[in-house]
C-alpha cells in the first residue's frame, strides 16, 4: 500500500475519505512559536509533527487526504508575516511533494494593513508551485 493510500480493514479498498481541516507544525514555525511563547496555540501543546509520520496517522485512520493549514497564530508569530507566509506555504508544498496525494494545503496569506482595499496586497504561494499570485 502507498504511503497516505488509506484502506478500510474490513475490504482492504482505498477510503475516500478527505481531512479538510488538519493543522501542520512545520520545525522551524514550532520553534518560532515557543519562543514567542505561545505554547498551547490552540489550547494544546504544540506537537512534533512530520510529513512522515502525518501519513502513517492517516493512514492508521482510513484517511486518504489532509488539507493541511498552520494552526493559531498564522503568519503572526513575530513581525515577520511575509516571512512565515512563505515558509508555511513551501512547507505544504514540500509535505505535498514528500507524499504525492496524501496532503493539500489551505494558502496562508498575510494582508498588509490600510485602510484603502487597493492598497492591501496578499502574500500568497501555491502549493506545490511556489508561484506568487499577484492580487
Amino acid at each position: 500500500m502507498q504511503p497516505g493510500a488509506g484502506r478500510t480493514e474490513a475490504t482492504g479498498t482505498p477510503s475516500r475519505f478527505t481531512d479538510v481541516h488538519a493543522h501542520f507544525v512545520p520545525q522551524a514555525y514550532r520553534q518560532a512559536l515557543l519562543e514567542q511563547g505561545i505554547n498551547f496555540p490552540d489550547g494544546s501543546p504544540i506537537p512534533e509533527w512530520s510529513a512522515a509520520g502525518h501519513v502513517e496517522a492517516l493512514d492508521e485512520l482510513g484517511i486518504t487526504t489532509a488539507m493541511l493549514s498552520a494552526s493559531r497564530p498564522g503568519v503572526e508569530v513575530d513581525g515577520r508575516p511575509e516571512y512565515w507566509a512563505r515558509l508555511l506555504n513551501e512547507s505544504g508544498a514540500d509535505a505535498r511533494t514528500e507524499h504525492p496525494g496524501a496532503s493539500g494545503s489551505w494558502l496562508p496569506c498575510h494582508f498588509r494593513r490600510s485602510t484603502h482595499p487597493c492598497e492591501r496586497s496578499p502574500t500568497l504561494w501555491m502549493t506545490g508551485t511556489r508561484t506568487v499570485l499577484p492580487c
